[in-house]
């Protein structure tokens, strides 16, 4: 699995930017300050350590680091909840929630297979 860093890195900044499309990012941050910085950390240290990874390559421990930052997002945005619902989101809300399921997905897979 030699190219599942990019897909970390991808889906993590994927999931950035569809929260920053959202625009409710610094209302999120008046309203619940803890819960906006955990999603937006959750999706900025996968996409970090795919960043990093380019060059020294994903292993275990990383890997393990971008999963618990994909299922953080996966729990802070309820994506089991948010699916049925997919269609009357805005755009930059699809994104952040396909890019937190699929990142999760990929960083178990990562997990299972790190790089040697």
């Amino acid at each position: 699995m030699k190219n599942i860093k990019f897909a970390v890195l991808a889906f993590g900044v994927l999931g950035l930017l569809g929260l920053l499309v959202t625009g409710g990012i610094m209302e999120g941050i008046k309203h619940d300050t803890a819960n906006t910085v955990l999603v937006l950390a959750g999706f900025a240290i996968p996409a970090v350590l795919g960043g990093l990874a380019i060059k020294a390559g994903l292993k275990r421990p990383q890997a393990g680091i971008a999963l618990a930052g994909f299922a953080l997002t996966f729990v802070k945005l309820r994506v089991w909840q948010m699916i049925k619902f997919l269609s009357l989101m805005p755009m930059g809300l699809k994104l952040a929630i396909i890019a937190s399921a699929a990142g999760l997905v990929v960083a178990i897979v990562a997990v299972a297979k790190p790089e040697e």
